[in-house]
């Protein structure tokens, strides 16, 4: 029907007939026309996450207009009955600074999680203009003082959610310290979203280790969650909850 007419259709179903207990469940099936030549609803959602910008998606389920299109970024638009406006998240976007054996397991957990990783052997292969947003996090790990400390000169500026920097405490105090004499440095700003030494612990060793101990790290940050253990957890387990200080719990 939907292909035939090339229309939306929204169908009903007793779930009590299908599962065994009571309810209805509705969906709406709807064409998607050819990517060729002028594109469709998914490849202009492609386009908009590709380039990190606002994807907002409106559908229309009751009504005589029936199916989904694209909100402009500066439309405002009222909830009212029968849409369903769904903002599409960014992926999270990891930027990896080094070419150490901890870097390949990194790179291959976030790609299976579906993340844009995006690798830098220097740091001043970041672009200039680059432009972060809040689904956007950082591990330098060059195993270099010097690109170490170009890579935290680089990173920190733009307040990302996360950075990791791989390494022990008293290597982070004088890169920080080397850093205060090139530039003014906000100590507690720049520490606030710093995680030194980068990742959970999980008793990491081996580089696939210590690769799942920071990506896990880096989940848990821009989940707003504190990576603890579950069973310790007192509300449920999809349901952010925050400290009075406002830390994440």
């Amino acid at each position: 029907m939907v292909i035939g007419d090339s229309a939306p259709v929204l169908l009903s179903f007793d779930t009590k007939r299908l599962y065994g207990c009571d309810g209805l469940l509705k969906i709406l099936v709807e064409p998607l026309c050819a990517a060729e030549p002028n594109g469709n609803l998914v490849t202009e959602i492609g386009r908009l996450l590709k380039n990190r910008e606002l994807c907002r998606v409106r559908t229309c389920f009751e009504g005589d207009t029936l199916g989904s299109d694209l909100l402009p970024t500066d439309v405002l638009l009222a909830e009212r009955r029968g849409i369903l406006i769904d903002t599409v998240p960014l992926p999270v976007r990891l930027l990896l600074f080094g070419s150490g054996p901890e870097i390949e397991p990194i790179a291959l957990l976030a790609a299976n999680l579906g993340w844009i990783v995006e690798r830098f052997s220097h740091p001043s292969e970041l672009s200039e203009d680059f432009r972060p947003d809040s689904q956007t996090a950082a591990v330098v790990m060059t195993h270099n003082f010097g690109r170490d400390l170009l890579a935290l000169d680089r990173v920190l500026p733009l307040q990302l959610r996360y950075v990791g920097l791989l390494g022990p405490r008293k290597r982070h105090a004088e890169l920080l310290a080397r850093l205060s004499e090139y530039r003014p440095f906000d100590f507690d700003a720049g520490m606030r979203n710093l995680y030194a030494p980068a990742g959970l612990d999980i008793g990491s060793e081996a580089p696939e280790e210590i690769g799942l101990s920071i990506v896990s790290e880096v989940a848990a940050v821009l989940a707003d969650r504190c990576g603890g253990f579950l069973r310790e957890r007192h509300r449920g387990i999809h349901v952010a909850t925050t400290t009075a200080a406002g830390e994440a719990a």
